[in-house]
């Protein structure tokens, strides 16, 4: 699964490089501090810590913990983290609708994708919802969609 390979490959920290995000230029008691304040793109970058084990123990509650965060905030990082949780069973069941419903929420997202990725990660994150979206019955994807509309109206988004 593309899913996967996108997010779920990125075990080495030039992976992560690859991906766009900065892990090894921040430490983990800076990203706290901001994620604990609230910025979002420091709970997705703490969540990919845990999930990765960089500079802290793997821990995959944690990392849902922090993404559910970054989402809350309807951050892109964090819709396509739990998307990846969700996918693969990491810290979470398995679920392929609500991983899909967090691919559809990230992709609402486009421009904050744009402004914090590489345009290539970007095309490879969008190819995965593309993906899933061919594997999922029509019935599972229209109750994603519409689980990611109910969120969107739910947190004032849409």
């Amino acid at each position: 699964m593309r899913l996967g390979a996108v997010a779920g490959g990125a075990v080495k920290q030039g992976d992560a490089r690859e991906m766009g995000v900065k892990i090894g230029l921040e430490s983990v008691q800076k990203l706290n501090a901001a994620a604990a304040e609230g910025d979002p793109a420091a709970q997705e970058r703490l969540a990919l810590s845990y999930l990765e084990g960089w500079g802290v123990d793997r821990d995959y509650e944690k990392a849902r913990d922090w993404y559910e965060k970054a989402a809350a905030q309807d951050d892109p990082g964090g819709h396509f983290g739990l998307a990846v949780l969700y996918a693969l069973g990491w810290g979470v069941p398995a679920d392929k609708v609500q991983a899909y419903m967090r691919l559809v929420l990230m992709r609402r997202r486009r421009s904050v994708l744009d402004s914090r990725w590489h345009a290539e990660t970007v095309k490879r994150m969008l190819a995965a919802l593309e993906e899933m979206a061919d594997r999922l019955s029509e019935p599972d994807r229209l109750l994603a969609e519409r689980l990611a509309d109910d969120w969107s109206r739910a947190n004032g988004r849409g």
